[in-house]
């Protein structure tokens, strides 16, 4: 995000993500050109087309990662499929929730800073998570209970960001802590239906509070 300047690309919403529009490829007859890439639309429209082949090359990601000679094969990590997908939505959301509430706090600390732009923009990006939030919520940009929700957030992070085996119990002094799992949240671990029907529209409605707050400034 060029937090210098937010009028140099017209941005939308997709999903849990910025695109910006007619920023990557052109089309050339039934041909999308992005970012390197050759891809047939057959038809379908340029932004689809380019959105198509991503999920494509996603989940050929996937599949050389978790099932490099097959579903079957010794070196399959099947097991680990599901943790690691959660994990990536929980770093998906973490990221992109960060980087959108340190813009907003950079634009309150600019307002009345005495310091040259550069510094400020270096202050607040240097900034750990959590202290980005504890000081949005210090100045009024959020308020306590976004606070919470964010801190859980960022909590549930480092986690899922420093664990490697997320399907197996945490260990304490005595063994295996039981329903201690490092994918938890609210007390609770971190299931297909918890994940689709609370963690996922929380944080997504969250991510898009600020990202009307980043874009209605931009559009002034």
């Amino acid at each position: 995000m060029n937090w210098e300047s937010q009028g140099e690309r017209q941005i939308t919403a997709v999903s849990s993500g910025i695109r910006a529009q007619g920023a990557t490829g052109y089309a050339v007859g039934d041909v999308i050109v992005a970012s390197g890439v050759r891809v047939y639309s057959e038809g379908v429209p340029e932004d689809q087309a380019a959105e198509l082949q991503a999920v494509r090359e996603g989940r050929e990601l996937l599949d050389a990662h978790f099932f490099p000679e097959g579903p079957d094969s010794p070196a399959a990590r099947a097991v680990d499929f599901r943790e690691n997908a959660i994990r990536l939505i929980i770093l998906d959301y973490h990221l992109s929730i960060e980087e959108l509430l340190k813009w907003i706090l950079h634009r309150r600390v600019a307002a009345d800073s005495a310091l040259d732009a550069s510094a400020d923009i270096e202050y607040v990006k240097g900034m750990r998570s959590r202290e980005a939030i504890d000081l949005s919520a210090r100045l009024g940009l959020i308020d306590a209970k976004r606070h919470g929700q964010l801190v859980e957030l960022n909590t549930l992070r480092n986690r899922a960001g420093h664990t490697w085996a997320l399907d197996a119990p945490e260990l304490g002094a005595s063994g295996p802590k039981p329903d201690k799992f490092p994918l938890r949240w609210k007390g609770k671990r971190l299931t297909l239906k918890v994940v689709t029907g609370e963690f996922v529209p929380m944080y997504a409605g969250i991510y898009m509070d600020f990202f009307m707050v980043v874009y209605d400034d931009g559009e002034d």
